[in-house]
């Protein structure tokens, strides 16, 4: 194999990662931004 397949190989693989590295970030930002937490009504501050 030569040097330069090589280096493309290595670039491929570095951008899968890369893509489901983001897709996994984007998984867990959805997770923390549609979390509803139940909370009780006495830590609610009336205004």
């Amino acid at each position: 194999m030569t040097l330069s397949q090589r280096a493309i190989d290595d670039v491929e693989l570095f951008t899968q990662i890369e893509i489901y590295s983001l897709i996994f970030l984007a998984i867990i930002a959805q997770i923390i931004i549609l979390y509803n937490p139940k909370r009780d009504p006495e830590d609610i501050p009336i205004a």
